[in-house]
């Protein structure tokens, strides 16, 4: 059998392969040139942007768990003026597909990031993750609201013909949610976001991160994930992203099956650099085991009907 085709489509941008570097764990891409190529991912998430440099949350601010990390990073970055004069450029020439992960403390500031990044990346980005719920910041996270995420998006989708994907933390109302994202124009649903997480220090008897919260990522959530990608898919039929614990080619085919065109790897960047090539070898094995010729007939098996 001949080599499988493993590439997807989302909107109207096709992706090489389904794997995508999560944000917050990839940097803006060139941080790992020097372990890898940048180009067999079939996507990159830059670490979230923000209007104005962030020093993030006090340290420590990373903690880790028997089966995932706690972090507490705070969205520490140095700003959009910083990524257009030092970053944009190697992003324009990636040699992937790029989204930017963006946050904005109001509507002025989230537009302001589309606007100006939209103008100064050209046609080299392939669109937009809003982070809507980071849960290392005060106040309520964005994405537990319906109206909210929609109103954001509702003003972003006037400014932008990229896609916007709108990533959202896990919670009760997840299906509510992503109805009134993909509503309002967004063009996938990135799920999920890391889960609020503490641990406690027994003979200091004090929380370990600087912020006393965080959020968990890596393997622990993984379950959830999938629970989330399953459930949102049967609901809406929408186009997904999954995000949550995918460490080896087995738990990116499990979100596939669940219902998701792409699958993004986060934590496992930060232990295996060799990460994206062995999942690819495992896919393409699959699928020649298997007598599969596109891996994108593969999306959302698990939920169709016996």
């Amino acid at each position: 059998m001949d080599m499988p085709d493993l590439s997807v489509n989302l909107g109207r941008v096709k992706f090489k392969n389904p794997l995508i570097a999560a944000s917050g764990t990839f940097g803006c891409g060139r941080e790992f040139s020097r372990l890898e190529k940048i180009e067999d991912w079939g996507g990159i998430v830059v670490k979230t942007l923000t209007l104005r440099p962030k020093t993030g949350n006090p340290s420590p601010r990373i903690y880790e768990t028997d089966c995932g990390v706690i972090n507490s990073i705070g969205l520490e970055n140095s700003g959009l003026a910083d990524f257009l004069e030092n970053k944009a450029e190697f992003v324009n020439n990636a040699g992937t597909n790029v989204f930017v992960s963006i946050y904005g403390r109001n509507i002025k500031e989230w537009l302001a990031l589309v606007e100006k990044i939209d103008y100064a990346c050209a046609e080299n980005i392939a669109g937009f993750e809003l982070n809507l719920s980071c849960p290392n910041l005060n106040g309520r996270i964005v994405s537990y609201s319906a109206g909210q995420s929609a109103k954001i998006i509702k003003s972003l989708r006037l400014r932008t013909r990229r896609l916007l994907v709108s990533k959202l933390s896990f919670s009760g109302r997840i299906i509510d949610v992503a109805k009134a994202c993909m509503d309002a124009g967004a063009d996938a649903i990135t799920l999920i976001n890391t889960l609020p997480a503490m641990a406690v220090d027994v003979y200091s008897c004090r929380p370990v991160l600087g912020a006393k919260t965080g959020g968990l990522s890596g393997p622990a959530i993984k379950p959830v994930a999938v629970n989330a990608v399953y459930q949102v898919y049967k609901a809406l039929n929408a186009p997904l992203i999954a995000s949550g614990g995918a460490f080896v080619w087995q738990d990116v085919l499990e979100f596939i099956l669940a219902g998701a065109k792409l699958v993004q790897l986060g934590t496992v960047n930060f232990t295996n650099s060799a990460v994206v090539n062995e999942c690819l070898d495992g896919l393409a094995g699959y699928c020649r085991k298997k007598r599969i010729t596109k891996i994108r007939n593969l999306t959302a098996k698990a939920n169709e009907k016996v």
